[in-house]
């Protein structure tokens, strides 16, 4: 039998190209072959879609981290490589780049660098019938505020960090946001895959959301001598954010600036708009008690710690039906299925904030009911640390008295703005 490549069978011409070929498959099929994941990015206004294709189902597990903000991927049993990971080419002012590198053997780690701080709300795993790829992992990427972010951190941890170093940091969970014992890599140099539009813009100010209760044809609670409480809360409101603006790293917003209506939920939406990271809505009780009188600070909770705050919640959110207004959920938090971990965060801070407050008014000599819990509806973001204030009972004619009087009502403001300055500088969700 004759050699199949012998120049018996083949002409000199033919024989050249055959050999060409079969070197350029030799030399190529490497990369092809090799190919294990491929991460797609559809970018959009405040919103990344991050797809990680992969040939096989592996043990990974997402973490995130600040300074800079980033969301990282852990891939166990897998050591990737410029051949068998290709990242698609995109164009994103929020995601700045992508890199990797292997801190040891059969393991890799994606690190996805954010020009803003983020939130993930919906991670789907999912089989995916394609000739390369068997298995798919879409990350959903909302841009948020540093409190929003610091707040998902141990919301990711919990939920989608379940690894072998979780079980030993368990016991951190109170003191530390993030895992402390994360691999350095050991790698001289990470592969960069950066977004062509640069934004190195960064954000330092926090911002402070208050809430003016009532307005318009919503009078609130009226007193016997005809004083409005829209009118006390739109005074107060002007008040505190004078206050809180003699700190640079404070941004002041407010839901009204004059006496007009807004539904509850707007005031939520507004707040969101400007990336609050807190809500501050300020209220005047009333009673059939005359005697009653002094502060509340309420933070949310699904059950009313008493009686009368269960009252109070129901009244103040019968708000929205003198109008009849809604508003779809556009909070990635809503649709997503993270709703109710952030949310136990986002209550825990703001009953945080709540101990605060009070004890400042103690300090300062204010009379103060203490801290209560109640289902406003104004209290119900899950991404902002949120407090309702009662500043006083207009039907106690010492509160009323207290209330009209603006040097009381700016030794309470500067009192509060103390209270929520110490509070963000001494609690790690703002640092």
């Amino acid at each position: 039998m004759k050699n199949w490549l012998s120049s018996e069978t083949m002409s000199k011409d033919s024989k050249s190209k055959f050999i060409y070929i079969l070197f350029f498959f030799i030399f190529f099929s490497k990369d092809i072959l090799a190919e294990k994941v491929k991460i797609q990015i559809l970018s959009s206004p405040n919103k990344e879609n991050i797809s990680l294709n992969l040939d096989g189902s592996y043990n990974i597990n997402f973490f995130s981290l600040a300074n800079p903000y980033r969301l990282v991927a852990d891939l166990k049993k897998i050591t990737l490589n410029k051949n068998s990971l290709k990242i698609e080419k995109f164009n994103s002012i929020f995601l700045k780049k992508i890199r990797f590198g292997n801190p040891e053997k059969n393991f890799t780690r994606i690190v996805f660098e954010f020009n803003k701080p983020f939130i993930v709300p919906k991670v789907i795993h999912s089989n995916f019938n394609n000739k390369y790829f068997k298995y798919k992992i879409d990350i959903d990427v909302f841009e948020s505020t540093h409190t929003a972010f610091n707040l998902g951190k141990k919301v990711m941890y919990e939920k989608f960090g379940n690894n072998d170093v979780n079980k030993i940091s368990k016991l951190f969970l109170d003191k530390y946001l993030v895992p402390q014992t994360r691999p350095k890599l050991k790698i001289k140099k990470d592969m960069n895959f950066s977004s062509k539009i640069i934004n190195n813009k960064k954000t330092k100010n926090y911002t402070v959301f208050i809430d003016a209760g009532h307005g318009g044809k919503d009078p609130g609670a009226v007193s016997s001598n005809g004083t409005y409480e829209k009118n006390i809360t739109l005074q107060a409101s002007k008040l505190l954010k004078q206050s809180l603006s003699k700190y640079k790293d404070i941004t002041v917003n407010l839901s009204r600036n004059n006496d007009r209506y807004l539904f509850l939920r707007e005031r939520v939406k507004l707040a969101k708009k400007v990336k609050a990271d807190i809500f501050i809505s300020l209220h005047v009780d009333a009673s059939k008690n005359r005697k009653a009188r002094g502060i509340s600070v309420f933070s949310l909770s699904n059950k009313a710690s008493d009686l009368e705050a269960k009252k109070l919640a129901l009244r103040e959110n019968s708000s929205d039906l003198i109008g009849s207004l809604h508003i779809d959920h556009e909070d990635p938090l809503i649709v997503g299925n993270l709703i109710k971990m952030f949310q136990r965060e986002t209550m825990n801070q703001s009953a945080e904030l709540a101990r605060y407050i009070l004890y400042n008014l103690n300090e300062y000599a204010l009379y103060s009911r203490g801290h209560r819990f109640a289902g406003f509806a104004v209290l119900k973001s899950p991404d902002i640390p949120s407090i309702l204030i009662e500043l006083g009972f207009l039907t106690n004619k010492i509160d009323e008295k207290n209330l009209k009087n603006r040097k009381y009502l700016r030794k309470l403001c500067d009192t509060l703005a103390i209270s929520i300055k110490r509070y963000m500088k001494s609690n790690v969700i703002f640092n």
